[in-house]
């Protein structure tokens, strides 16, 4: 019931804001700094009643049911954070948590499993945290589009073929998963790139950095081929070994070896 009054409060500050743009374009006699004002102090209640700036209904879970040995998992999100982990219960394709718009879709074509998550309608605000747990009997693509929202991946416990994620204006923080040869894509244009490399995976790592963007990688465990490769020392001796390419065009990239 909170988290509806501060919806009802949000919407309501949107309104009162738009009014008082409004307003003052018109040049009605209204003084659209009172419309503005109140439009702020409704916010405030939102935040009061919330505990936080409610702007979306709180995610519901969702599980996933299909019987496949290999997977894509297809994320669009707007505003939420992201965030990605193992499952181990082998029931289940998948367990989420997306707002009730938002998915999960299931698709099988061919034997493969497309699961996807998007906003929608894409225009309502959709701040609430997403979550995905996928089966670790599965071979997964994982493909992940966000605008303001940080994806958090850890392929540590999942089998992962591809992985493509990409964040405008968020952070992207990939552990890479232990088996397997995956080809690991990342890209920001603001946000921090953090990679985390198991000891015990071999990694190649390109890098693409913008003008004002940052390298940060573990000097005692990688070795640099060219200005923009490295790799592991164990590269051609681990039984994993994952391709990685990072871009960014005013973050950090930063890779670790944990």
């Amino acid at each position: 019931m909170r988290r509806v009054l501060a919806l009802v409060l949000f919407w309501t500050a949107v309104l009162l804001a738009v009014a008082g743009g409004l307003t003052a374009a018109v040049g009605l006699p209204v003084p659209p700094g009172v419309l503005l004002g109140a439009a702020l102090a409704t916010l405030g209640l939102n935040v009061l009643v919330g505990g936080d700036l409610i702007v979306a209904p709180e995610a519901k879970p969702f599980s996933v049911k299909a019987q496949v040995s290999r997977a894509v998992l297809d994320i669009a999100a707007e505003l939420p954070d992201v965030e990605v982990q193992a499952n181990t219960d082998y029931e289940r394709l998948a367990t989420v948590r997306a707002l009730a718009g938002g998915g999960p879709n299931l698709e099988v074509v061919d034997g493969v499993a497309h699961l996807r998550l998007a906003q929608s309608p894409a225009w309502i605000p959709g701040a609430a945290n997403w979550q995905a747990r996928l089966a670790t009997n599965v071979l997964w693509d994982v493909k992940a589009r966000s605008l303001l929202g940080h994806l958090t991946v850890d392929l540590s416990g999942i089998r992962a073929d591809r992985v493509d994620l990409r964040s405008l204006l968020g952070g992207v923080h990939v552990t890479c998963p232990r088996r397997g040869r995956p080809r690991v894509e990342l890209e920001t244009w603001l946000g921090d790139l953090v990679v985390v490399v198991p000891r015990d995976v071999g990694a190649r790592v390109t890098v693409e950095p913008g003008r004002l963007a940052h390298v940060n990688l573990d000097s005692a465990a990688f070795d640099q081929l060219d200005e923009t490769t490295f790799v592991t020392h164990n590269v051609e001796t681990a039984q994993t070994v994952a391709v990685i390419t990072l871009r960014t065009q005013a973050g950090e990239i930063r890779v670790n070896c944990l």
